[in-house]
């Protein structure tokens, strides 16, 4: 069960064609608020979710889904090709991956695939106070303005786990296991 969140219709109706194709049950919702009433109602498997929306926006959504979804619901943001900031700050707030508008339905069928294995590896095999296997450290660490983007692209193709302290100076939560989004720190760092 997949809840897409976009204030565009075109774009909702695109998700739903694509990801029905695909065999899964799609729920839609406008912006963020109607999305909370949606997740408040229902058992999703995976959110999708625009970045900019009227009432709230999809990094506030990812921030109140949060507790929920954590360790359990893959979220995974919707966002236009030149919002590369955007996207590095939701991969960071915790979002698995991302999807890029316009969509390659080849690139949007992969991302979907790997989120919902990653929803059914944390139902099997996570327990509390045990860290998943995503998101990224890349998440941290492309943020961290210590890190030269090359050093970012080391790290992310070394696999390593790595703890890289907070903008505060604690390094608490920021133990991140390398994921899905190392093909986007390298992305992001060749530039």
């Amino acid at each position: 069960h997949i809840l897409v969140v976009d204030d565009e219709p075109a774009i909702r109706e695109t998700l739903r064609g694509l990801l029905e194709r695909l065999g899964h049950v799609v729920n839609e919702a406008e912006n963020g608020l109607v999305a909370l009433e949606c997740y408040a109602r229902g058992t999703f498997d995976l959110v999708l979710s625009d970045v900019v929306m009227p009432e709230l926006n999809g990094f506030d959504l990812l921030q109140a889904l949060q507790p929920q979804i954590h360790e359990r619901v893959p979220f995974v943001i919707i966002s236009s090709h030149d919002d590369q900031e955007g996207v590095k700050a939701a991969i960071y707030a915790g979002a698995f991956d991302y999807l890029r508008k316009p969509f390659d339905e080849a690139h949007v069928a992969d991302v979907i695939s790997r989120a919902l294995d990653q929803a059914e590896a944390w139902a099997v095999g996570g327990t509390a106070g045990t860290p998943p296997p995503g998101p990224p450290l890349g998440a941290v660490a492309a943020s961290a303005p210590a890190l030269a983007p090359s050093g970012v692209a080391a790290i992310a193709r070394a696999g390593k786990v790595v703890c890289v302290p907070s903008p505060g100076g604690s390094s608490s939560g920021a133990v991140r296991r390398p994921g899905p989004l190392g093909r986007l720190l390298r992305r992001f760092t060749r530039r």
